[in-house]
């Protein structure tokens, strides 16, 4: 079915030699003619009778009839009216004499061309300036209506206006990555990218792929796009932003030496720039939490806090509420960090900043079940988990699975802390995730160790004591853990440098932990006295700072 009649198709069929008359009455194919073809040989015929047919009308109905063509959707006459320069009514008469030749039918979602094969017709008839054209119109219409970047985007493209189309692809990937609809905005920004735009719209380009990349888990093609995006660049205040960016990539995922140099260079980069310079100095203070530098971070957030006020940069206010909230878990203080997660996880800031960093809610989630509500955390941290999965963000949940191990060997829930410890190890040696390696398998060796599996225990706090060498917070705390192991082992000797390891760490998370790690030592050591006052000791630390899944054992070891 057509919007040609029977006449019209026989009539370019015999014009094209395809068909001859036999007689009066019928049409034979010609000699050499498959009839298996016929849907093709058709298909050709209807295009000519779309070109003589389109030869055939008023100019006006011509150019709308393309343009609906070309758009290749449903159209609203108010967009028609924009990309045809004219006025609705117009438009409007257009479509109706349209309508009653067939040629155009209305529907719910706007006017479409009356069939498919017709569509296509009239797209090959257009001459190339004419169809160039008509993508230019569509996509400035398609701007001034509020539609979809993309799709002005790809008119753009068509339309010749390269240049203008890798801007509008830009938007468009941008717009998805805000949205969490990472994979989209990779394409998006492919497509931008392979349009070889200019060197600050490049930038901007592999900057959002780059970031999409990072958040599904491709974390050496992540890495590749923000360094290619530095390449593009010669703008100081741009160069300090993606520096930052590089540097809090590979702190959290691979090098935190590296990590805190990019981030030195993010900052020196920036000069005077306060929203550049704000960022830059955020991003340290946060790579310095995790190097347990808290006074160093502390100066920089406030320096940040008062040029990010000035410039009004609320993409780098959000790394500052992050700062604020982590600083409290870092800290040691678990009753703030609590509070103040639960607040960034509810605030409407940037999520695909906040992403960038930890995952809020499953931080709490963690927090609370040190805080002895592990019934609560773990239900934090599975919602986060559901969201993650359905996100296809696979960093954040390996995340949500080595902090949910541990909450559900508080819980006593030991064969399904020890399935979800492994699924995180697994998914962070995948994406090559250095802090979920570690933290992954000292998840592992709790929930061994809740199982009754000594050996399966030494040798999980043993990797992570590994995957953690060059960082300083994993390192202190699956050195904590393996010393305590050891120590109730009857192996004082071996547990002994890793005691003291842990108690030299610079990060207060990890004190409560070594502390008792340390009263353990005493106590296989047969130093009764010492076990006691240490253990008193770490008792009134733990119970001051939070710290209360340590507190039954604690008890025991202070003889109280």
């Amino acid at each position: 079915r057509t919007p040609f009649t029977v006449t019209e198709v026989i009539a370019a069929l015999a014009r094209q030699g395809t068909i001859t008359r036999d007689g009066d009455h019928r049409w034979l194919l010609r000699s050499g003619r498959s009839a298996a073809g016929a849907a093709v040989i058709v298909a050709a015929a209807i295009e000519r009778a779309a070109g003589n047919r389109l030869a055939g009308l008023p100019s006006r109905w011509r150019n709308v009839l393309g343009l609906l063509a070309l758009l290749g959707r449903p159209a609203q006459p108010a967009l028609l009216a924009a990309a045809s320069t004219t006025d609705r009514r117009t438009v409007l008469d257009t479509l109706e004499g349209l309508g009653s030749a067939g040629l155009a039918s209305p529907g719910p979602q706007g006017w479409v061309v009356s069939h498919d094969l017709f569509r296509q017709a009239v797209t090959a008839a257009l001459r190339p300036a004419e169809t160039a054209r008509s993508h230019a119109l569509l996509a400035t219409a398609l701007r001034q209506c509020g539609a979809d970047p993309a799709e002005a985007a790809s008119h753009l493209a068509a339309g010749g206006d390269n240049d203008e189309a890798a801007l509008a692809y830009t938007a468009a990937a941008r717009g998805q990555l805000e949205r969490i609809c990472d994979r989209e905005a990779a394409r998006l920004a492919g497509s931008g990218l392979s349009l070889d735009p200019p060197a600050h719209t490049r930038a901007a380009l592999l900057e959002v792929r780059g970031e999409a990349r990072r958040r599904g888990g491709q974390l050496t093609a992540a890495r590749a796009d923000f360094t290619a995006a530095l390449d593009s660049l010669d703008d100081p205040a741009s160069r300090s932003r993606v520096l930052a960016q590089l540097a809090i990539l590979d702190a959290r995922t691979a090098d935190p030496v590296r990590g805190s140099e990019l981030a030195e260079l993010g900052i020196a980069e920036a000069g005077d720039q306060p929203a550049a310079l704000g960022q830059a100095l955020a991003a340290a203070a946060i790579i310095d939490l995790a190097d347990g530098n808290l006074a160093r971070a502390r100066y920089r957030v406030r320096r940040a806090a008062r040029l990010l006020d000035r410039a009004g940069d609320s993409r780098g206010s959000a790394r500052l509420l992050y700062w604020r909230a982590m600083e409290c878990f870092i800290g040691g203080r678990l009753r703030d960090a609590a509070g103040q997660l639960d607040r960034l996880a509810h605030l409407p800031v940037s999520h695909g900043e906040v992403l960038r960093l930890w995952s809020p809610r499953a931080s709490r989630g963690h927090a609370l079940a040190f805080l002895g509500r592990a019934g609560e955390g773990l239900s934090e941290i599975d919602e986060t988990l559901a969201w993650a999965r359905a996100a296809r963000h696979p960093a954040v949940e390996a995340e949500c699975l080595w902090r949910r191990a541990e909450a559900l060997a508080i819980l006593g829930q030991a064969a399904e802390a020890i399935e979800s410890a492994e699924q995180s190890a697994d998914i962070a040696a995948r994406i090559g995730h250095a802090e979920w390696t570690a933290a992954a398998h000292r998840g592992l060796g709790i929930a061994c160790e809740a199982a009754g599996l000594p050996g399966r225990a030494e040798s999980a706090y043993r990797h992570s004591l590994q995957a953690a060498e060059a960082i300083p917070f994993f390192r202190a705390w699956a050195a904590a853990r393996l010393g305590a192991f050891l120590a109730r082992q009857g192996r004082p000797d071996e547990a002994s440098p890793h005691v003291h390891a842990a108690l030299a760490g610079v990060t207060p998370p990890t004190r409560p932990e070594a502390r008792w790690a340390h009263a353990e030592l005493l106590a296989s050591q047969g130093d009764g006295e010492a076990c006691r006052a240490a253990a008193a000791a770490a008792l009134d630390q733990a119970q001051n700072d939070g710290y209360l899944i340590l507190v039954p054992r604690l008890h025991e070891l202070a003889g109280r």
